[in-house]
């Protein structure tokens, strides 16, 4: 499925049931957030996902309950250079499961977002380069879970953790020309770096 040069608004806003993509979901310069969940209860379920010249959040959960899984690749990209997440997952108890995110020349907030949660998120696999943005951030994120990745940033904190349970990999973690490379603050759990790029 394609969607170019439009405003999608809330993908689903407060649906039950279930909702499903099985081919590729390519979006383009559209004028809000490239997909919008907002207080949903609904079972949904995308396969891959190209989201490309957005001009806010590549992806937001806001609110809900629900189960949301990307079961292939994430691709998010920022030609337009917008300030916003690439990924935003806010003010939720669901859970969320993402195969492989990978968000490219993010700025501003930053690569990944998760806060005011209760539920679990986890990625598969995390890649987050970003300029002048913290690549991870969380604050009361709930359960955070990162199986593998690389995050690397210029400008800002690589990672920044708060009051959030962590199981977190990583390959590499390099940070460059901010103030604080890596910040935590009252976390539980794991936080391992493997490789030698930190």
């Amino acid at each position: 499925s394609d969607v170019c040069s439009s405003d999608l608004g809330n993908l689903l806003n407060e649906s039950t049931g279930s909702f499903q993509v099985n081919g590729t979901t390519n979006i383009s310069s559209v004028n809000g957030p490239g997909i919008h969940i907002y207080d949903d209860s609904a079972s949904v379920l995308f396969n891959r996902v190209e989201i490309a010249n957005r001009q806010a959040e590549g992806i937001l959960i806001d609110g809900g309950r629900g189960f949301v899984q990307f079961t292939d690749t994430v691709g998010i990209s920022n030609g337009l250079g917008s300030g916003a997440a690439g990924i935003v997952i806010e003010n939720s108890t669901g859970n969320f499961e993402f195969a492989e995110a990978n968000i490219n020349n993010a700025t501003g907030m930053g690569g990944v977002r998760v806060e005011d949660n209760s539920g679990s998120t986890l990625f598969e696999n995390l890649n987050i380069n970003s300029q002048n943005g913290v690549g991870l951030f969380a604050k009361n994120g709930g359960n955070l879970y990162v199986y593998d990745g690389n995050l690397q940033t210029t400008g800002a904190s690589a990672v920044d953790l708060e009051s959030t349970n962590l199981s977190a990999q990583f390959t590499t973690v390099s940070s460059s020309g901010g103030n604080v490379g890596m910040r935590f603050k009252g976390t539980t759990g794991t936080f391992v770096v493997t490789g030698d790029g930190t």
